[in-house]
């Protein structure tokens, strides 16, 4: 049974029941920006042109955690993850970035 809740004309439709606090939780996650961060903004060996952009903090900390790792050989740790955050911008990254 799918339940349907509108707010201020949005409409969030979930798989199952829930409560007003979730929806609204819910909701909320749905009206906030997306953030992203952007490898060109940086200078790096590789001049790498990656730009990474997600509807939630967390998961946009976990894939440019993934890509720091894999591609420019960082270690995954809270430190590289704290300074990750730093570099998080609201929206989406635009056609062309400004190099550091």
């Amino acid at each position: 049974m799918r339940h349907a809740i509108v707010f201020d004309g949005l409409r969030d439709v979930s798989s199952g029941p829930f409560t007003q606090a979730q929806a609204c939780l819910r909701m909320k996650e749905n009206i906030m920006s997306r953030k992203y961060i952007d490898c060109r903004e940086f200078p790096s060996e590789t001049k790498c042109s990656v730009a990474l952009s997600a509807d939630s903090e967390k998961e946009l900390l976990d894939a440019a955690a993934q890509h720091a790792v894999s591609v420019h050989k960082h270690v995954d740790s809270p430190e590289l993850r704290a300074q990750l955050k730093t570099m998080f911008h609201d929206g989406t990254p635009p056609l062309e970035a400004r190099r550091a």
